[in-house]
């Protein structure tokens, strides 16, 4: 095997996390298009409900990106918004939206240009924990916090020691939408520290994973041939591509050409797309490369 792709034996710890993400594999939900328009109607009731229609009509709109920008949109017609409400006036009540909520990172990341206005946080998911910790900040005026969906707790709760901008720590329910799988924080056994950047679905499956590929544009798209199997976990770090495979139980290191080839095999899903884009690199080795993906279920043939 070349050494663009090497297996882990001495990394206990993402041996140990891969086995806990697998499990986690199990539980996610990928919502649909359909779906996601029947929780934004869902939502927008619940916002109808618990926020003043005077204060709804009225209160600073804004979106967390990226995932929140797609919320937002569809809020935006079922409650009517103006186009002056996504500006600031310095003064009104704030609403922030967002797809879900994990930990509350990027919501503590946002709300902090907003301190001592009333706001309101809306999801489409989220633990209940979540909203809960969210509302007994002190530092903060929250007088709501809804959900569509309430997220199930998975792990222990509390905030992470050296991490004050997360509200909650464990994992919950793993949810994704047609144009992200949210970026999974997990604890890393043995550390105990949580990391970020974990993804359970194929990079074909979400527009967010498969930009996060970086490959250039492909007008000529042929037929899908090749993908990242279902249940394969995978995270990139730099220019490194770090894989579980469940069946085998092994982790994976994918560097240099391996690092690429991957990559743009689970972007553009086939081998013929692959060769043109790195016709700079050896012809023979790229396939090899594939073929040594194929074997080690870090790719399958559709």
């Amino acid at each position: 095997m070349t050494s663009d792709i090497k297996i882990l034996t001495d990394r206990t710890d993402l041996w140990a996390l891969g086995l806990h993400l697998t499990e986690l594999h199990k539980r996610v939900e990928l919502f649909g298009p359909e779906q996601v328009s029947a929780l934004v109607v869902q939502l927008a009731a619940q916002m109808k409900a618990e926020i003043p229609a005077d204060l709804l009509s009225s209160m600073h709109v804004v979106a967390i990106p990226r995932g929140g920008l797609f919320v937002m949109g569809e809020l935006s017609y079922a409650l009517g918004w103006r186009r002056e409400q996504f500006v600031d006036n310095g003064q009104s009540a704030v609403c922030i939206v967002d797809d879900c909520a994990l930990t509350g990172k990027r919501f503590a990341e946002t709300v902090w240009r907003f301190k001592g206005r009333e706001i309101w946080f809306c999801t489409l998911a989220s633990a209940v924990e979540l909203r809960n910790a969210i509302l007994k900040d002190k530092n903060l005026n929250v007088k709501g916090c809804l959900a569509a969906v309430d997220l199930a707790l998975l792990g222990e709760t509390g905030l992470p020691d050296g991490d004050p901008d997360r509200y909650l720590n464990g994992s919950v329910e793993h949810v994704a939408f047609p144009w992200t799988e949210p970026s999974l924080p997990v604890t890393v056994p043995m550390s105990g520290g949580i990391q970020d950047g974990w993804h359970l679905l194929p990079p074909h499956k979400t527009l967010g994973n498969l930009a996060l590929l970086e490959l250039p544009l492909d007008k000529d798209r042929l037929k899908a041939e090749i993908e990242v199997p279902s249940g394969l976990v995978w995270r990139l770090d730099g220019e490194l591509v770090i894989l579980f495979e469940p069946e085998g139980k092994q982790v994976y290191e994918l560097s240099g050409l391996g690092a690429k080839v991957w990559k743009m095999c689970a972007g553009y899903q086939n081998r013929s797309t692959v060769l043109k884009h790195l016709k700079g690199e050896n012809a023979k080795e790229v396939e090899e490369l594939i073929d040594q993906c194929l074997a080690n279920r870090l790719l399958v043939q559709i």
